[in-house]
């Protein structure tokens, strides 16, 4: 079959292109990502009794979600971590939010936060509690190493600075499965901050 060389050149043109789109798209994807970060946080409460005659009737509508751009700003985050992860019966770990290589994002790239504008953690467990904090380096969330907070079975924790709480190669995040059962417990975490 004999080839034209139009024919040739249409066809090694259309190769081409197909590889720079390629590159284009897998550069995009690698060189540049954006993060936008809401958490809807209401509060919606019916509370009545009666008093003598009368019943008393209040209402909570509250809002106290919160928003973060992208951006390198106050109320403004670019950098993500989140993870369901494990601790066995008894066990600890110590999330380094800021020594590169030890946390990656979703992307697989290797994280180094430099300040911390968001906490969610949630227990799973339905028999263990959780201790969030404590340690030698614990980040700044904590007074000292005696500082801990409980999270019980199905407990969740929601930390928020718009500004962002800074972290350092010296403050980790320590979580300890509190004990109870001999299960493993599974947690989720999210953390939102700045690189």
């Amino acid at each position: 079959m004999k080839r034209t060389r139009e024919g040739f050149k249409h066809g090694a043109m259309k190769r081409v292109l197909a590889a720079i789109l390629v590159i284009g798209i897998v550069a995009a994807g690698t060189a540049w990502a954006a993060l936008s970060t809401k958490v809807i946080f209401s509060v919606q409460t019916t509370y009545t009794g009666s008093t003598g005659l009368g019943e008393t009737l209040e209402r909570l509508n509250l809002d106290y979600g919160v928003t973060l751009a992208n951006g390198t700003g106050a109320g403004q985050a670019n950098l993500i971590f989140s993870d369901s992860r494990s601790l066995a019966d008894d066990a600890n770990e110590v999330l380094d939010f800021y020594a590169s290589g030890t946390l990656k994002n979703a992307f697989g790239t290797a994280l180094t936060m430099t300040k911390l504008k968001l906490l969610i953690v949630v227990n799973t467990s339905t028999e263990a509690t959780l201790k969030i904090g404590g340690g030698a380096a614990a980040v700044n969330l904590f007074a000292d190493a005696s500082d801990i907070l409980t999270l019980p079975p199905d407990g969740r924790f929601l930390w928020s600075d718009p500004n962002g709480l800074t972290i350092t190669a010296d403050k980790d995040l320590n979580l300890l499965h509190g004990g109870q059962g001999t299960a493993a417990l599974v947690y989720k975490v999210i953390a939102v901050g700045l690189d």
